[in-house]
Protein backbone atom coordinates (compact mmCIF):
# COMPACT_ATOMS: atom_id res chain seq x y z
CA UNK A 1 0.00 0.00 0.00
CA UNK A 2 1.40 3.31 -1.18
CA UNK A 3 1.70 6.54 1.52
CA UNK A 4 -1.54 8.38 0.83
CA UNK A 5 -3.68 5.58 0.20
CA UNK A 6 -6.10 4.45 3.05
CA UNK A 7 -8.38 1.05 3.97
CA UNK A 8 -11.78 1.62 3.95
CA UNK A 9 -11.90 0.93 7.88
CA UNK A 10 -9.45 3.14 8.45
CA UNK A 11 -11.41 5.82 6.23
CA UNK A 12 -14.19 4.71 8.69
CA UNK A 13 -11.94 5.14 11.90
CA UNK A 14 -11.17 8.82 10.83
CA UNK A 15 -15.25 9.29 10.32
CA UNK A 16 -16.08 7.70 13.37
CA UNK A 17 -13.57 9.56 15.30
CA UNK A 18 -14.99 12.52 14.31
CA UNK A 19 -18.37 11.86 14.71
CA UNK A 20 -18.04 10.41 18.60
CA UNK A 21 -17.97 6.93 17.36
CA UNK A 22 -15.76 4.28 16.51
CA UNK A 23 -15.00 1.32 14.37
CA UNK A 24 -14.13 -2.20 16.04
CA UNK A 25 -14.46 -5.07 14.24
CA UNK A 26 -16.75 -4.10 11.27
CA UNK A 27 -19.09 -2.82 13.61
CA UNK A 28 -19.62 0.98 14.60
CA UNK A 29 -19.60 2.06 18.07
CA UNK A 30 -21.40 5.15 18.71
CA UNK A 31 -22.78 7.08 21.99
CA UNK A 32 -24.79 9.12 19.50
CA UNK A 33 -28.73 7.20 18.92
CA UNK A 34 -29.44 9.08 16.03
CA UNK A 35 -26.26 8.14 14.46
CA UNK A 36 -26.38 4.74 15.10
CA UNK A 37 -29.78 4.84 13.74
CA UNK A 38 -28.80 6.16 10.38
CA UNK A 39 -26.12 3.77 10.03
CA UNK A 40 -28.76 0.50 10.83
CA UNK A 41 -31.13 2.34 8.42
CA UNK A 42 -27.82 1.90 5.72
CA UNK A 43 -26.87 -1.63 6.72
CA UNK A 44 -30.57 -2.35 6.14
CA UNK A 45 -30.61 -0.88 3.52
CA UNK A 46 -27.91 -2.10 1.64
CA UNK A 47 -29.11 -5.78 3.47
CA UNK A 48 -32.40 -4.69 1.00
CA UNK A 49 -30.97 -4.27 -1.90
CA UNK A 50 -28.58 -7.38 -1.94
CA UNK A 51 -31.97 -9.90 -0.97
CA UNK A 52 -33.60 -8.57 -3.67
CA UNK A 53 -30.75 -8.73 -6.44
CA UNK A 54 -30.01 -12.26 -4.66
CA UNK A 55 -33.65 -13.38 -5.41
CA UNK A 56 -33.43 -11.11 -9.25
CA UNK A 57 -30.03 -14.13 -9.78
CA UNK A 58 -32.23 -16.83 -8.15
CA UNK A 59 -35.44 -16.38 -10.79
CA UNK A 60 -32.95 -15.99 -13.66
CA UNK A 61 -31.07 -19.30 -12.74
CA UNK A 62 -34.34 -21.03 -12.25
CA UNK A 63 -35.37 -19.75 -16.12
CA UNK A 64 -31.86 -20.81 -17.44
CA UNK A 65 -32.27 -24.30 -15.84
CA UNK A 66 -35.99 -24.34 -17.81
CA UNK A 67 -35.03 -23.26 -20.79
CA UNK A 68 -31.75 -25.94 -20.79
CA UNK A 69 -34.50 -28.99 -19.66
CA UNK A 70 -36.44 -27.96 -22.56
CA UNK A 71 -33.41 -28.27 -24.80
CA UNK A 72 -32.57 -31.06 -23.25
CA UNK A 73 -35.82 -32.82 -23.82
CA UNK A 74 -35.63 -31.78 -27.69
CA UNK A 75 -32.72 -33.51 -28.66
CA UNK A 76 -34.12 -36.11 -26.92
CA UNK A 77 -36.35 -36.28 -30.13
CA UNK A 78 -33.94 -36.53 -32.16
CA UNK A 79 -32.96 -40.19 -32.14
CA UNK A 80 -36.73 -40.94 -32.96
CA UNK A 81 -36.46 -38.43 -35.86
CA UNK A 82 -33.50 -40.44 -37.63
CA UNK A 83 -35.11 -43.25 -37.43
CA UNK A 84 -38.18 -42.15 -39.33
CA UNK A 85 -35.80 -40.45 -41.87
CA UNK A 86 -33.84 -43.78 -41.98
CA UNK A 87 -36.91 -46.00 -42.23
CA UNK A 88 -38.61 -44.00 -45.04
CA UNK A 89 -35.32 -43.88 -46.96
CA UNK A 90 -35.05 -47.67 -46.60
CA UNK A 91 -38.78 -48.09 -47.65
CA UNK A 92 -37.85 -46.10 -50.57
CA UNK A 93 -35.12 -47.79 -52.12
CA UNK A 94 -36.68 -51.42 -51.18
CA UNK A 95 -39.70 -50.44 -53.34
CA UNK A 96 -37.58 -49.00 -55.61
CA UNK A 97 -35.99 -52.60 -55.94
CA UNK A 98 -38.69 -54.46 -56.28
CA UNK A 99 -40.10 -52.30 -58.96
CA UNK A 100 -37.29 -53.16 -60.57
CA UNK A 101 -37.30 -56.44 -60.29
CA UNK A 102 -40.84 -56.77 -61.18
CA UNK A 103 -40.07 -54.96 -64.38
CA UNK A 104 -36.81 -57.46 -65.50
CA UNK A 105 -39.22 -60.27 -64.66
CA UNK A 106 -41.85 -58.89 -66.74
CA UNK A 107 -38.69 -58.51 -69.60
CA UNK A 108 -38.30 -62.04 -69.50
CA UNK A 109 -41.81 -63.04 -69.79
CA UNK A 110 -42.49 -60.98 -72.67
CA UNK A 111 -41.03 -64.16 -74.58
CA UNK A 112 -44.16 -66.48 -73.07
CA UNK A 113 -46.88 -67.34 -75.52
CA UNK A 114 -49.60 -66.90 -73.32
CA UNK A 115 -48.78 -63.74 -70.62
CA UNK A 116 -46.21 -62.25 -73.48
CA UNK A 117 -49.00 -59.86 -74.91
CA UNK A 118 -50.09 -58.85 -71.82
CA UNK A 119 -46.53 -58.39 -70.67
CA UNK A 120 -45.89 -56.54 -73.34
CA UNK A 121 -48.59 -54.06 -73.12
CA UNK A 122 -47.63 -53.52 -69.85
CA UNK A 123 -43.76 -52.62 -70.97
CA UNK A 124 -45.13 -50.40 -73.26
CA UNK A 125 -47.33 -48.68 -70.79
CA UNK A 126 -44.63 -48.37 -68.03
CA UNK A 127 -41.76 -46.80 -70.94
CA UNK A 128 -44.66 -44.13 -72.46
CA UNK A 129 -46.31 -43.13 -69.46
CA UNK A 130 -45.85 -39.58 -68.61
Amino acid sequence: MEHGERTSGETRQEEGAANSSRWENGRVLTADPEELRRVVMEEAHYLDKLARRIEALVESQARLSRRIEIYIKALGILPSIGRGIAGGFGIFLGATLVASLFVLILTKWEAVPVIGEFVKRVLDYIEHSP
